[in-house]
């Protein structure tokens, strides 16, 4: 089965916004949920089966240094102790391919403070890992290719 090259979407028009706050220095983001599973071992069955027994959500946004604003948010949690929940849509939106693909994901947490990282001759960046707990596709590309 053959498809159309032109309709691999790219991640040059990608976009994300955290709280509805629109992250334009952001030039790269992943999500991924991993599923968790124990081992179930069957009598007179030599192969190992396995029981889906929760997920877990994990992603990283990568983002050119151009501010302190996410230092700022998370150093409050830090000082406070008290935690921020927010909120990540991620869109991808080619005008290459049809439709948009947008996805929202619930419950972040961010788990590391990038302070400082840099090198001279390169321009600075740095990425924010977090964690979530649920999502929710808002758009979605049509499969027929």
């Amino acid at each position: 089965m053959s498809f159309e090259t032109q309709k691999v979407i790219s991640g040059t028009y990608g976009s994300i916004w955290v709280d509805s706050e629109k992250i334009n220095e952001c030039y790269g983001l992943t999500a991924t949920v991993e599923i968790k599973r124990e081992p179930i071992k069957v009598c007179g069955d030599l192969w190992e089966h396995n029981k889906m027994v929760g997920v877990k959500g994990k992603g990283s946004i990568k983002l050119y240094r151009v501010s302190t604003r996410f230092v700022e948010k998370i150093f409050n949690i830090i000082e406070t102790g008290k935690d921020a929940i927010f909120e990540i849509q991620s869109m991808l939106a080619d005008p290459d391919v049809l439709g948009r693909e947008t996805i929202v994901l619930k419950n972040v947490t961010f788990d590391e403070l990038s302070m400082q990282a840099w090198e001279a001759g390169t321009p600075g960046t740095y990425e924010m890992p977090f964690s979530f707990a649920g999502f929710e596709y808002t758009d979605k590309i049509d499969a027929t290719v």
